[in-house]
């Protein structure tokens, strides 16, 4: 058994060394797939009515995988070597974004085909969409506006009445060469935003409503387990609209209980988005509400395993060695 982990190499990937570690100590063998440098040094070929598909990449025959495990691939860094013989060299900016994008969709197209188990095939989840799919599940959600419209803003913002939190709507595309994980950059939208929002029409962002913390729940889903950690942001002067601006509250997480009917809801949402692992983030009002704010495909969840004890990584390494069964398996 050979699992394969799709990763940049060109940044450090705690997770992906711990469910290697945990793998092969099992006697697994398990190959670390490079992309840093993707679509360079691969060759993809499928299709229908072909002798034979082929992925190779970084010299790793992806054909003899039986599981592959599909990490963050965040941007490439400035400061990793560069490829010997990069096939988008000479190509202009937006070229290379185009051969970048084709190379991707070919990627993932033969991955939704292929005869391994891939946690999990890349897949668009949009944020709107998964809202959507959510409130329909019966999650609680708050208003979402993604708009480049200064006039859908501030309708917005007079809908919601109260204060509105920007945020970029892709975070990992703006990651920088420092921060692989990329910004969260979470705000609120200062009311005389509103009279000049002539910068708006450039690049859309998306807004929400303000909810009321008493504490904040961070859940990731590994097949059919959830694994919950919660914080108290409240006291934070950066951290009280997105713990991820704190030091300290990354590593004040404690593990918490989700309440049973809560995760049998997030369960049937990760179904419906083709999703084996995913994370949420949800808020606790203080009136006792869950709240759905998100749910990622491909994420870090590092810093709650090593603040709550949580077997995180145990949990991704059963998945891909088939000790646990996954809760969908795509099929061509």
């Amino acid at each position: 058994m050979t699992i394969g982990i799709l990763r940049r190499c060109d940044f450090d990937d705690v997770e992906a060394a711990r469910v290697q570690t945990i793998l092969q100590a099992r006697g697994v063998d398990v190959v670390d797939v490079d992309l840093s440098h993707y679509p360079g040094d691969a060759t993809i070929a499928h299709g229908v009515g072909i002798a034979a598909p082929i992925a190779s990449i970084a010299g790793v025959d992806l054909t003899t995988l039986r599981s592959v495990w599909v990490r963050p691939l965040g941007r490439a860094s400035s400061a990793g070597p560069e490829p010997v013989d990069d096939p988008l060299a000479g190509f202009s900016a937006d070229d290379r974004e185009i051969a970048r994008g084709q190379a991707t969709a070919a990627l993932s197209g033969w991955l939704e085909c292929s005869d391994a188990f891939v946690v999990d095939v890349p897949v668009n989840v949009t944020r709107v969409r998964t809202l959507r799919l959510a409130q329909r599940f019966g999650f609680d959600v708050p208003p979402t506006l993604i708009t480049s419209n200064p006039e859908a803003l501030r309708r917005f913002a007079a809908q919601v009445d109260g204060e509105v939190v920007v945020r970029f709507v892709d975070p990992d595309r703006v990651s920088s060469d420092t921060d692989p994980h990329g910004p969260s950059r979470t705000r609120l939208l200062d009311p005389d935003e509103l009279e000049d929002l002539d910068g708006l029409v450039a690049a859309p962002m998306q807004f929400q409503a303000r909810i009321p913390k008493a504490l904040e729940l961070r859940v990731t889903v590994v097949g059919s387990r959830t694994f919950t950690g919660a914080v108290d942001s409240s006291g934070s002067e950066h951290g009280a609209l997105d713990w991820r601006t704190d030091p300290e509250l990354v590593t004040a997480f404690v593990a918490h209980d989700l309440p049973p009917e809560l995760e049998c809801t997030l369960l049937r949402l990760c179904d419906a988005l083709h999703l084996n692992f995913a994370t949420a983030d949800v808020i606790l009002t203080p009136e006792g509400r869950h709240v759905l704010l998100e749910v990622n495909g491909p994420s870090y969840y590092g810093f709650l395993e090593d603040a709550t004890g949580l077997p995180i990584s145990e949990a991704v390494a059963d998945l891909l060695d088939g000790t646990a069964r996954p809760r969908w398996r795509p099929s061509c």
